[in-house]
């Protein structure tokens, strides 16, 4: 029954990059279009989503041989097919039409970085990976790592060592001269969004459920207070450690909102369209800045003359990124992920494989 809910927040979530991005394109081109930073924050949503997913599906993972193994290899099929794709297509951009990238050299060392998800700097000295939106799949990787050798030891363990490990990567931060990008996964206070959506799961499997009029005002506050944050442009670097204040504790409001409101709602359902836009999701998330600067770059210049308006352009952008988006979901990421997991089923642990709908979606 949970699975409704997180499908609501996952397309939320990617919504509100998809339109944070189209905006500052336009933007860039139309200085006049003024916008909010609200729609970052669908990053640090999908990290406190991802934090309570990950709890949830796994809860019978703890203390089980092959759980270690099983869980990575499972993350890998998720995850790295379609980041490979366009990881391999921002490749093949540098190579042959590397004019479309003015901060971004072709470096060896970085690309190999990129696809390992290892951060590193660009020209600029801009910690990241070749695809613009990977740095965000860097710190999901270190979540996933640190979780997989955490499933070694009983539950009650989690959260102490989840806490251990964050505690001193972040303090790092303070002791350190300097941060080299590939530490920044671990010293930045951004890792804590997985923790909320840990913490939160954990309450729910503890059948610790809040009240439906809580529940909304949670949702309510967090939302209000993630438009806020957005409008006053509290968090303007990417990588600002007072991020997870303005962007990360809202966003665990609303998923503690949400998820708890779910459950007082046996009619709960969402639309068919809501459920697909979750589902294509994370294509949505990797693929959407690639249709987005190509309509800048080509599209764009064609009917400027004609004083086009901003809403409408980023209208366009957010329309086609999600068709394009559906259609990479269908045509690539579900098959090939679907591939995968049954060429190594086997290698799955037995508890893994039990009909986790929601582990299977995230």
């Amino acid at each position: 029954m949970i699975l409704q809910s997180i499908q609501l927040l996952r397309a939320i979530a990617a919504i509100m990059v998809v339109v944070f991005h189209a905006n500052s394109l336009v933007a860039e081109k139309i200085p006049s279009h003024k916008f909010s930073n609200t729609g970052a924050a669908g990053v640090d949503l999908f990290f406190v989503i991802s934090g309570f997913v990950m709890v949830y599906s796994c809860r019978n993972l703890f203390a089980q041989r092959g759980a270690f193994s099983g869980f990575l290899l499972k993350r890998a099929i998720r995850i790295l097919p379609t980041y490979y794709l366009f990881t391999t297509l921002t490749l093949c951009i540098l190579i042959f039409l590397p004019h479309l990238y003015e901060n971004m050299e072709l470096r060896i060392h970085r690309v190999i970085a990129s696809y390992a998800l290892i951060l590193t700097e660009d020209s600029l000295n801009i910690p990241g990976t070749i695809v613009g939106v990977g740095w965000t799949l860097a710190f999901e990787a270190w979540f996933y790592l640190n979780f997989a050798w955490i499933l070694c030891f009983s539950r009650r363990w989690m959260l102490p060592l989840l806490l251990m490990v964050f505690l001193i990567g972040t303090a790092s931060h303070w002791w350190l001269p300097s941060i080299p990008a590939f530490w920044i996964v671990a010293s930045n206070p951004l890792v804590f969004e997985f923790l909320f959506g840990c913490v939160i799961a954990l309450a729910f499997q503890q059948n610790i459920v809040i009240s439906p009029a809580i529940s909304v005002l949670c949702i309510v506050v967090g939302s209000i207070a993630l438009a806020v944050a957005g409008q006053y442009a509290w968090v303007v670097y990417f990588l600002d450690t007072d991020r997870i204040w303005a962007f990360g504790i809202p966003s665990a409001l609303i998923v503690a909102g949400t998820t708890n409101l779910e459950q007082h709602c046996s009619k709960f359902r969402i639309p068919f369209p809501v459920l697909l836009l979750g589902d294509s999701s994370y294509s949505l998330y990797l693929s959407h800045t690639y249709v987005q600067h190509a309509i800048v770059i080509w599209i764009t210049p064609g009917v400027a003359p004609l004083g086009i308006i901003p809403l409408v352009l980023c209208t366009v952008m957010v329309s086609l990124s999600v068709l394009v988006a559906i259609v990479c979901y269908q045509c690539f990421e579900k098959p090939v992920t679907a591939m995968l997991k049954c060429k190594f089923s086997r290698s799955l642990s037995p508890t893994e494989t039990r009909p986790q709908q929601i582990s299977q979606r995230i």
